[in-house]
């Protein structure tokens, strides 16, 4: 199967809730790759959205590239392919901004998105306002412009009826995790705020990123590495007031370069303390965790060692590995809740865990006070479509099947620094040859 998506763009409806911010102050020590762009900025909002959840949602269009959840007054940072990008913030009780922004190559366009709530209107579910103006409707036919409000709520029904199917779709994965060793919940995992957001939006919502021959498009993303590393999150627990800095580089990977970063990174490092095991940076935004993607390639990202599932066992067993590595529930939940929807589909997933070990020599963790324990996985995924046996990496199944090692039992009274890692890598897929008689025939 070959996935690639075009951009449609659907212009001028609701241009009410397009918001064209003043730049806000410039963010430091942020750079772009050459020729790139960077969006960077920090989220507000007006006081009836001061205390909300918030989704950043970057794209071109309605082909989405990122999605990373910001606090409001926290930092973001997205590298770019220059030219026009869409920036759109929503809320899980209805706040809603949208920026339409230009980029040159090589610059740093610096934003302050601001939330604002909507009017519900009588007729019409909430999700019909989350259609920003690049991908709207406009007409100055009435006919016209009901018909196309009739189509939109037809659309707001369906997604609905879909993520309803989606709940129960999760509903079974959770009822899978509590069947394996040493996992339980205690409540079901609804469908988050965001996923009826994202899915009206955007057409590649259930996918990690736009994608081309059953890998993550390269054109589409800033760099030349193989692999993208996408969301991953840092967890940290130590004592309440705790200072810490933490800097992710990449000196020892070849071809990598940053992709986003929640709160902004830029050249410097994150820096902020924490309180109730949440980082709050120096300027008070609290996040549950830090966030990243990055692009990169190296030879030691290794594909002997891993294993294979089909659909509706690929999170479930993902899952498993991070409470056998020592993850947090709260950590756990966050991954199931994001990577059950956002997997591409594929009739059987490979997984290839990079651990610790791996990821330290790759792109290094710099963190002070030095942790107690540090426990870092990615679990890079390759479709089964994608695996051509031939003789590159990442081609055959795994040759071993991957055992988690056991963690540290430190005990409930363990002092020090503790940090954890998880994420999901992808291959870039390019694009196809041309054959050699396709290749006459252009000439």
């Amino acid at each position: 199967m070959r996935l690639s998506f075009g951009h449609v763009i659907l212009l001028g409806f609701m241009a009410a809730h397009t918001t064209f911010a003043d730049p806000g102050p410039e963010l430091p020590g942020i750079e772009p790759l050459k020729d790139a762009a960077v969006i960077a900025g920090t989220l507000s909002a007006e006081q009836s959205c001061a205390k909300d959840r918030a989704m950043v949602w970057i794209s071109k269009g309605t082909s989405l590239i990122y999605q990373a959840e910001v606090p409001i007054g926290g930092t973001f940072e997205f590298h770019v392919i220059p030219g026009a990008n869409n920036v759109i913030a929503t809320s899980a009780s209805g706040c809603f901004v949208e920026i339409e922004t230009m980029s040159a190559p090589n610059e740093v366009k610096t934003l302050e998105p601001k939330l604002k709530r909507l009017k519900q209107a009588s007729r019409f579910s909430p999700l019909d306002f989350f259609i920003p103006q690049a991908h709207a409707i406009m007409t100055s036919c009435p006919q016209c412009e009901k018909a196309a409000r009739e189509q939109q709520f037809m659309q707001v029904i369906q997604i609905q009826e879909y993520f309803r199917f989606q709940q129960l779709q999760q509903q079974l994965i959770m009822n899978q995790m509590m069947g394996l060793s040493g996992f339980s919940y205690v409540s079901q995992m609804p469908v988050p705020y965001w996923a009826p957001q994202g899915a009206m939006m955007f057409k590649n919502f259930n996918y990690p990123a736009p994608m081309m021959n059953n890998g993550i498009s390269a054109a589409a993303l800033p760099g030349g590495g193989r692999h993208d590393f996408g969301k991953p999150n840092l967890y940290f627990n130590g004592a309440d007031g705790t200072a810490i800095k933490a800097r992710l580089r990449f000196s020892a990977a070849k071809d990598s370069n940053w992709l986003a970063a929640i709160p902004a990174h830029g050249n410097k490092a994150w820096s902020g303390k924490l309180i109730e095991n949440q980082f709050v940076s120096d300027d008070g935004a609290r996040y549950p965790y830090l966030f990243s993607d990055y692009r990169l390639d190296h030879p030691l990202i290794q594909d002997h060692e891993g294993f294979c599932a089909k659909p509706n066992e690929v999170v479930p067993k993902m899952v498993q590995a991070l409470h056998d590595l020592g993850f947090k529930q709260t950590e756990i939940r966050d991954f199931a809740e994001y990577w059950s929807l956002k997997l591409p589909p594929s009739k059987r997933y490979c997984v290839y865990p990079q651990l610790t070990q791996i990821l330290n020599a790759i792109a290094p963790l710099d963190i002070e006070p030095k942790p107690a324990s540090i426990t870092r996985v990615v679990f890079v995924i390759q479709l089964d479509e994608a695996m051509d046996k031939g003789q590159s990496s990442f081609a055959h199944i795994p040759a071993k099947t991957w055992t988690p090692p056991k963690p540290l039992d430190r005990g409930p009274s363990s002092q020090g620094l503790q940090v954890r890692e998880w994420g999901v890598g992808f291959l870039t897929g390019l694009p196809t040859p041309l054959r050699k008689t396709e290749v006459k025939k252009t000439r």
